[in-house]
């Protein structure tokens, strides 16, 4: 199976095939004393260089062992580790010795694009040259996925099968908003204070910010704005249900869109099943999807018919939902900032587009030492989603559009950004920083000023307290 090499584990592998092992049981923890504070530190971890077969390099042909001391803290990035059709396995149900499931990584060939690149050949099937491609999913790397059949590897539309489970709201390359700037909008613009109410006289126009109607009134604001799209041009189809922040630019949009419409398959929920001897998919709600080829490509009906078509066709993994953090289900809560272990896990502080941020923040936080804020206080700067819950058979299904919550992320993400705004520290430091997605507002004031705005709502819809 090809993806039997990446289970979730505790130990990892390395370039230059080091392995590193984190299980605690390895972890020899002395104490310190740095003035009257006692540290735990340092922890030892165990790295092996393990010989490498397919080289005939002497020196790498020993097996090396090193400690590793921690001095001050482990920083443990783990916690944020992606769900990746390369080392998530599909949840649908399939015969591998028949279906030819990939993840996306192989349907590269290093004869695309520059010569060079570097680029590995991951597949070592026979289907080397496939006719017909099925991509299963629609995030961004589905999306990723047609844009390069289509375009890369000159696949002809008719030649594509896309599952599409849910339609997905999509970020517009060319005005990129953010997830501050959207909540300030949708408090503003569709709800009504108690101000304006007793004004107007009546409370018919007073909206629940919990509603999933004023994230999607906000939604079309934007779309009518540049800021968002609709991956189908559709206008008789039901608002999109999902967003996950993908990103497109008008160009890639038109490239998907010229896709016929009866070989996107919407709204019929995730596959659960594909069957070995037609290669048919059976989806969530019951109903089974046929490979089009034989139909549109004119093929003769034989009763080899289907073992040629299932030999030409590949289908691609591209469900496994990089931010569900499949890794994470069944663990308990855990602090950003461990007193006790001295580990900083790094955690959804500011979340999507901001990881590379969130790595920024809380460097800087740890950066102020101890004499501005202990672990405690920091914590408190840095709510954090719980981790998920158990999913179902098919796995997680994350992007909802969905009514504010106070567990919401864009709530606690502000509720976050609001604390730093309040330290000295942090407020300059802010502006002008090219990871953080309002960067670009020319001072602290008018950042603050939209964050006031926005909580001030907030709090009146009970969503937020001082």
């Amino acid at each position: 199976q090809k993806w039997g090499l990446f289970d979730s584990r505790v130990s990892f592998q390395f370039l230059g095939n080091a392995t590193c092992d984190f299980k605690d049981g390895n972890c020899t923890p002395y104490t310190t004393t740095k003035g009257s504070k006692e540290l735990v530190a340092p922890r030892a971890y165990q790295v092996q260089v393990m010989p490498d077969e397919n080289t005939s390099n002497t020196t790498s042909s020993k097996h090396y062992q090193y400690s590793i001391q921690v001095h001050k803290r482990l920083v443990d990035a783990r916690y944020l580790q992606p769900d990746l059709p390369i080392s998530t396995a599909p949840k649908f149900d399939f015969d591998a010795t028949k279906i030819n499931c990939v993840p996306v990584n192989e349907i590269f060939d290093v004869s695309d694009g520059e010569s060079g690149s570097g680029l590995p050949k991951f597949s070592n099937n026979n289907n080397s040259h496939p006719e017909y491609y099925v991509v299963i999913g629609a995030g961004k790397t589905g999306m990723d996925a047609i844009v390069y059949l289509l375009t890369q590897k000159s696949i002809p539309p008719s030649n594509l099968l896309w599952i599409v489970p849910h339609d997905p709201w999509i970020t517009a390359r060319e005005d990129i908003g953010n997830c501050m700037e959207f909540l300030h909008d949708a408090t503003t613009t569709q709800f009504v204070s108690k101000q304006q109410e007793q004004q107007q006289g009546n409370d018919t126009n007073r909206k629940d910010l919990q509603s999933i109607a004023v994230v999607q009134a906000t939604f079309q604001l934007w779309e009518q704005q540049g800021k968002i799209y609709r991956l189908f041009d559709d206008e008789t189809a039901s608002l999109p249900t999902k967003f996950n922040d993908a990103t497109l630019s008008k160009q890639e949009l038109e490239v998907i869109r010229s896709l016929p419409k009866d070989q996107v398959i919407r709204g019929h929920g995730r596959v659960t099943h594909i069957h070995s001897d037609t290669g048919a998919l059976v989806m969530q709600n019951g109903s089974t999807v046929a490979l089009p080829w034989v139909a549109i490509n004119n093929i003769a009906d034989t009763d080899d018919t289907n073992d040629v078509i299932l030999q030409k066709t590949t289908y691609v993994h591209c469900s496994a939902g990089a931010f569900n953090y499949t890794k994470q289900v069944g663990l308990q809560p855990k602090p950003v900032f461990d007193a006790i272990n001295q580990i900083i896990t790094l955690q959804d502080v500011y979340g999507t587009p901001g990881f590379c941020f969130v790595g920024s923040i809380l460097g800087k936080l740890e950066s102020l030492g101890d004499d501005v804020l202990d672990d405690a206080q920091k914590n408190v700067l840095c709510q954090v989603p719980l981790p998920p819950a158990q999913p179902d058979a098919l796995g997680p299904s994350g992007g909802d559009v969905g009514g504010l919550s106070k567990d919401h992320g864009w709530v606690q993400r502000l509720c976050n950004l609001r604390q730093w705004l309040k330290m000295p520290q942090l407020r300059d430091w802010l502006v002008g920083h090219r990871l953080f997605n309002l960067g670009h507002y020319a001072t602290a004031d008018e950042i603050e000023r939209l964050v006031e705005e926005t909580w001030a709502i907030l709090k009146e819809a009970s969503l937020v307290e001082d």
